[in-house]
């Protein structure tokens, strides 16, 4: 198969999807004018145009939610496999915060938001440099430095991938892997600067033989990043999800750089191998296999709205897209209304004038001259017309077409910062504000769950086959925990050998066991290869955006009174209390990462009990004969406060 010329017709089918994609990129950053209700010199003479960024605005009330960190839990399906999983939840999670992981997920959901689909490159990074590496001090105390690879990262990553070169099979209809309509494979270009392309080759061990300038060097995303002066109006042949004709921008042409130092890197991703090709000759730089133990294509798409049956989603900016163009067309209507009432108009009859160009407006200060006619005035011949209205349908109608985008999208004007003061009550804000919020969690929850955990999934199966060395990593579940990881069955762990080794290493000549060895040096726990090994079930919480928290201390308010008076009805029977209250307060205080980094730093130094003094003098008790008689009024009032009580 000639792998040029597949490339080369996948491309070409993906070329309208990027039209799209500049179509909706347009709609986010700023308006397309797409009124052609009135005539070019009515725009120009009357300056009618009052655009509305709902596009941009609808985005960016979400975006702030998408950097929030990820919470990532493997949930046991065998109970003897509990305690394994919660190491390989702590495992999953270093992991991901190691990698800072979650920018890169951030930048392709915001994609998802406006194209429909982002992309996420799954893969196992061993990134090593040459450099100055500090090997010894001089007689004078001074550091001596000498060449040596250094490894700044080893372990599974995630990379963002800009969409626009991101191209995939033209016969996929999903991405899902192993389907009769997946994708056999997906390209990723980019264009290098020769020379560095050749230094990277070095350093990496790919091969340069006969390798070649130029290639198909072309900046697909070239519109994205010029579309601000694609603010004019043309027809082209567009096409929509609905077959519709579209009005756009210009029409766009290939952009090829002209640089005669640069080559087109071409990169295909199968289930099985990764091949690189450069050039204009197509050398083969690089071919290999798939290190990844899931067989499948190592890119993973996130989309916003998925559809069964169609390749890609639906971002925010084609639901709203035809809300836009009403709303706008809407908006200039009721400016041309508040123009035809402020702005006066006149009729004039020019057989009364002497010159009918002196009733123009451009020399107010000019006389108006009539015609020698018995009788007439100058109100006869020019007249005021009544064009004031105080209809209020516009209004109406953009009131409804903008309910009509808040119940598609989810964000209403409290969500994206209008006033709130529009609301009949507080409220109804506040309870508008809420159910925002809680469709942007939903949102992003879903997004999470369809694109991240295919990829934790990944590298659940990857990290014990890949990770041959020990790690350290600090997780932060609202406190900070140091973790060891160490490339060992779980069974060494009372290896006498291997925990003398390291108890001499680590100076902890008492312990017994490896997980003695850590935790007596101030680890909080020991993750062996083998705890990552076993049948789980991954499961991606999106953290609580920040407008749910008012809700959700309600609801930790509703669960402590439940929970306090079940220990309460406990201990009156004689039973140690059910719930750990403080763990619940705990867990709450952990949602405010932004405020507390460390729930362990706020925690109240628990001090000795005293111990209880002897008394001096124990009383007597009372003899039978010491206790005073009752009167009958006595016993009365004592009855009647039980019955009280």
């Amino acid at each position: 198969m000639d792998k040029r010329l597949e490339f080369i017709k996948d491309l070409e089918a993906r070329r309208n999807w990027h039209r799209m994609m500049n179509y909706h990129y347009l709609s986010y950053k700023g308006i397309s004018l797409l009124n052609h209700t009135y005539s070019k010199e009515v725009l120009e003479s009357l300056g009618l145009q009052i655009n509305i960024p709902r596009t941009f605005m609808t985005i960016e009330s979400i975006r702030p939610d998408l950097d929030r960190p990820l919470d990532v839990i493997a949930k046991w399906r065998n109970v003897t496999e509990k305690a394994q999983a919660e190491k390989a939840s702590q495992m999953l999670k270093g992991e991901w915060k190691r990698s800072k992981a979650d920018k890169e997920k951030a930048k392709s959901e915001f994609d998802a938001l406006i194209y429909g689909s982002g992309y996420l490159l799954n893969y196992f990074d061993l990134d090593e440099e040459e450099t100055d590496v500090l090997s010894s001090y001089d007689k004078d105390g001074k550091p001596v430095y000498k060449k040596e690879k250094q490894t700044n990262y080893e372990g599974m990553r995630v990379k963002w991938l800009n969409p626009y070169y991101v191209i995939p099979d033209r016969k996929a209809k999903t991405y899902e892997s192993r389907q009769h309509d997946s994708p056999r494979r997906i390209w990723v270009t980019s264009i290098w600067d020769y020379d560095e392309w050749i230094k990277e080759c070095k350093n990496k061990g790919f091969k340069t033989s006969g390798l070649q300038k130029g290639g198909i060097v072309e900046e697909y995303d070239s519109v994205k990043r010029q579309i601000d002066a694609l603010y004019s109006r043309s027809l082209t042949d567009l096409k929509t999800r609905d077959n519709g004709v579209l009005t756009s921008p210009q029409q766009q042409t290939p952009s090829t750089i002209i640089d005669d130092n640069c080559i087109s890197v071409v990169k295909e991703y199968t289930s099985t191998e990764i091949n690189i090709y450069a050039g204009a000759n197509w050398t083969e730089c690089y071919t290999g296999k798939n290190t990844l133990p899931k067989k499948e294509i190592p890119i993973y798409a996130i989309k916003d709205y998925d559809v069964p049956g169609e390749l890609e989603g639906i971002g925010e900016a084609e639901v709203l897209r035809w809300q836009q163009y009403e709303e706008n067309k809407i908006h200039n209507l009721m400016y041309l209304q508040v123009i035809l009432n402020t702005v006066k108009r006149y009729g004039i009859v020019e057989e009364m004038l002497a010159d009918p160009t002196e009733v123009r407006m451009t020399n107010p200060l000019k006389p108006i001259r009539l015609k020698y006619i018995s009788g007439i005035k100058v109100n006869d011949a020019v007249q005021v017309l009544d064009q004031a209205s105080t209809n209020d349908v516009p209004l109406n109608v953009l009131n409804e077409i903008k309910n009509i985008g808040q119940m598609a999208t989810g964000q209403t004007d409290y969500a994206i910062g209008a006033n709130q003061g529009e609301a009949g009550t507080l409220g109804e804000a506040e309870m508008m504000n809420q159910a925002g919020g809680k469709r942007i969690k939903q949102k992003i929850q879903q997004m999470e769950e369809r694109g991240i955990t295919p990829i934790i999934e990944s590298w659940l199966s990857a990290i014990p086959q890949l990770y041959s060395e020990e790690l350290d990593f600090l997780l932060n579940d609202g406190t900070n925990k140091s973790v060891k990881f160490l490339p060992f069955n779980r069974e060494f762990n009372k290896n006498a050998k291997i925990v003398a080794q390291y108890a001499v290493q680590e100076g902890a000549i008492n312990a017994i066991t490896l997980e003695e060895v850590f935790l007596s040096k101030g680890y909080s726990d020991v993750v062996f290869v083998s705890d990552l090994i076993g049948n789980y079930d991954i499961t991606i919480k999106t953290s609580l955006a920040f407008l749910d928290r008012n809700d959700m201390i309600r609801q930790y308010q509703q669960a402590i009174a439940i929970a306090m008076a079940e220990n309460q009805n406990s201990i009156v029977l004689g039973r140690p209390p059910v719930w750990d209250t403080g763990k619940m307060t705990e867990e709450l205080l952990k949602q405010f990462s932004d405020i507390i980094d460390d729930v362990e730093e706020y925690k109240v130094e628990q001090q000795p009990m005293a111990q209880p003094q002897p008394l001096n003098q124990v009383a007597n008790p009372m003899t039978p004969e010491a206790i005073p008689p009752v009167s009958p009024q006595t016993a009365e009032s004592a009855s009647i406060n039980n019955l009280t009580l």
